[in-house]
């Protein structure tokens, strides 16, 4: 299915295809020659990747800048703010250390969960309905095709694909998303054992 989908979008006639990454750590989700993505980088003024990272050490710059060299016409830009369900300030502590003994990230993981660690970093903070409503907002202009029509191959849909990995509180990004949600064809996000114990509440799985 995806891949009859990245070959109609090829077309010269389809929209561009919108990816969304939330949580983009070092960008390598769609930028790490994934062949599961090729079709759509690949396809020339075919794609713009939108990738949400708010630590201020992201390497995603120069990713995008790679990636817009080895695909003609990609368009790749890194949004420096988290996502939540409503805009404004947070702060994020640093585990620098933690990512140095495991080699995972040159960007050290950011213990949101249990706010431990060295003096935090605040960064700006957004919803992912005003980040594709600055960045992208042909999304939010389309009609989103109707609910049966998921995964049946024929219809458009403005974002090809949204990856969610917040480290438990994606189920606040995807609040924070109603009105993007109806336009995105596949969506990935992380079930965290934080929301798995959070029931109902509006950072839980129940509540989404």
């Amino acid at each position: 299915l995806w891949r009859r989908n990245a070959a109609r979008r090829r077309a010269a006639t389809a929209p561009p295809a919108v990816l969304l990454d939330v949580g983009g750590n070092l960008g390598h989700f769609f930028l790490g020659s994934r062949p599961f993505f090729a079709d759509l980088l690949a396809a020339p003024g075919r794609a713009h990747v939108l990738i949400a990272e708010p630590h201020p050490k992201t390497p995603i710059p120069d990713a995008c800048a790679a990636a817009a060299r080895r695909y003609d016409g990609l368009r790749c830009e890194l949004v420096p703010a988290a996502v939540s369900d409503a805009p404004g300030t947070t702060t994020f502590f640093v585990n620098e250390d933690e990512a140095k003994s495991r080699r995972l990230s040159v960007v050290g993981s950011l213990a949101k969960l249990t706010n431990e660690g060295p003096p935090g970093m605040t960064v700006n903070v957004t919803t992912l309905n005003e980040l594709v409503r600055e960045r992208a907002p042909h999304v939010l202009r389309a009609t989103p095709p109707p609910l049966t029509a998921r995964g049946d191959g024929d219809h458009h849909y403005a974002v090809a694909f949204a990856k969610v990995d917040t480290e438990g509180y994606d189920g606040r990004v995807l609040y924070g998303a109603d009105r993007v949600l109806p336009h995105v064809e596949m969506l990935l996000w992380e079930c965290h054992e934080f929301q798995r114990q959070g029931g109902a509440g509006r950072g839980g799985n129940g509540g989404v």
